[in-house]
């Protein structure tokens, strides 16, 4: 039957159904909008009138989050973004009882305990304590977040890169090593740490790590304490920096260990990489100003350094004056032993191996001594 608009509408006052009023209903998310916090969803049999799913199953809802909001003084937005993923079971409800203005309530996890992330126990169990005030996050690809009722935490990549606090002791030997398997959260179907196989991700890079603290909070003038790790070139360091020098201590990527500070410059001396749009979420790519370019950091004049490289050679280095006075003594891989002194052009060394001694210099060698002995038959 059609009306013309200006007639109004049709009130069936007697009709609940329609509009599912009173109702919560079992729905299924089929699409998601994350810009607008929404989703598509298909009313489970049994919640809707007719048997057209497409025009009486399908229904657009609002998601509701545990925590969010704007500020309407500071400009921000604050709280928690849990996103949806086609396929999941969610509970709906209704505004005003009217199905066209539906809201996602909370989501269903599977009851089927194999099927979920939840202990295999009841939680009441006075033999499980740390069950049960257990927090878990897990996304689909099976990164996750852990902390247990005794404060314990797992922070689990599904790169297979994991941070873990545990109140009992753990070997970071690589034999008897606490490992990826040594982790909480098992899937109850292989016996296994949960997470996806190398073929079912997007591909697989290695997880790089920097943390930064700062003595201030504007940039300028401020003295930074940054701790990087880069897991594929097997990067380590920890570096303090000033607006006038640097300090740094690393394992770099040809195995040299090295602790090193430099008294006229707060750059290294080495090529930085870039911090580029693969840092960013890829909607925000076009907001973002040029990347920073790759630089190269001012060589150093005057510095101090202790180095030990990959096959055990030491190096203890001071160099000062602009670079015009170098002071070095190094212990080669035979352990043969070196100490040289370069000032404004002029140098010596000492030289000991075994049980010889080699000197030598740009100027006069002068030996001041009490008393000289030779061996037997010596001159």
């Amino acid at each position: 039957m059609r009306l013309q608009g200006s007639l109004g509408h049709v009130d069936y006052s007697t009709r609940q159904d329609l509009e599912n009023k009173g109702k919560a209903s079992v729905a299924k998310v089929i699409k998601v909008y994350n810009e607008n916090n929404t989703a598509d969803v298909m009313l489970m049999t049994n919640n809707y009138l007719g048997d057209n799913d497409e025009t009486e199953g399908k229904i657009t809802a609002a998601q509701i989050q545990s925590f969010a909001g704007w500020d309407d003084v500071l400009k921000v937005a604050y709280g928690e973004v849990t996103p949806l993923h086609v396929g999941q079971l969610v509970l709906v409800s209704y505004f005003d009882s009217m199905k066209g203005n539906a809201i996602i309530t909370g989501s269903i996890p599977p009851h089927i305990n194999e099927f979920n992330n939840s202990p295999r126990f009841r939680s009441e169990k006075a033999d499980f304590p740390k069950e049960r005030h257990e927090k878990i996050t897990v996304t689909r690809n099976q990164d996750y977040s852990y902390i247990n009722g005794d404060g314990e935490f797992e922070k689990v990549s599904s790169s297979r890169a994991f941070f873990v606090g545990k109140k009992e002791k753990m070997s970071d030997d690589r034999k008897t090593e606490f490992n990826y398997e040594n982790l909480t959260l098992k899937n109850k179907l292989t016996k296994k740490t949960i997470g996806l196989l190398l073929e079912q991700l997007r591909g697989f890079k290695p997880f790089n790590f920097l943390g930064v603290t700062k003595s201030q909070f504007k940039d300028k003038g401020a003295t930074f304490n940054r701790f990087y790790h880069d897991a594929e070139k097997g990067i380590t360091r920890f570096t303090k920096d000033s607006p006038e020098k640097v300090w740094y201590i690393q394992l770099d990527e040809d195995n040299n260990f090295e602790i090193r500070t430099h008294l006229d410059t707060n750059k290294r001396d080495i090529k930085a990489p870039k911090t580029g749009d693969e840092t960013l979420r890829e909607s925000d790519i076009d907001i973002w100003d040029s990347p920073k370019e790759n630089t190269i950091g001012e060589e150093s004049k005057e510095y101090s350094r202790i180095k030990m490289d990959d096959e055990g050679a030491v190096f203890i280095t001071q160099v000062k004056n602009d670079g015009k006075n170098k002071s070095e003594i190094s212990i080669d891989k035979e352990g043969k032993i070196s100490i040289s002194q370069e000032n404004k052009g002029e140098s010596c060394s000492y030289n000991m191996d075994g049980g010889k001694l080699t000197i030598s210099a740009t100027e006069t060698i002068r030996l001041d001594t009490p008393s000289m002995t030779t061996p037997t038959g010596g001159e």
